[in-house]
């Protein structure tokens, strides 16, 4: 779950070592959010940059496949409205 406080602002959630998943989705439970950037981080050290665009409240992404390197983390960096408050829920699955 990456916790949405700020108008803008950098994220990182990080995996166990042995998350092999190829496909990952996320939700806005409460709060709309325009994601500017969005990349997950392998093992091996390379990243896949994804693009999910605008997330309304409520609203959840397509599954997203990610490349076949195990998955450390994620970074995403956001704009929400200022004063926004809420969660976005990372989904991993294989």
């Amino acid at each position: 779950m990456l916790q949405i406080g700020r108008a803008s602002a950098g994220l990182g959630l990080n995996w166990t070592a042995d998350s092999k998943y190829r496909f990952i989705k996320f939700r806005a439970t409460s709060v709309d959010v325009q994601v500017r950037r969005l990349a997950v981080e392998f093992s091996d050290g390379s990243f896949q940059n994804l693009s999910i665009g605008f997330l309304l409240r409520g609203s959840e992404s397509l599954p997203i496949r990610v490349g076949q390197s195990e998955a450390i983390g994620i970074l995403m960096e956001y704009r929400a409205s200022p004063g926004a408050r809420g969660e976005v829920e990372v989904w991993a699955h294989d």
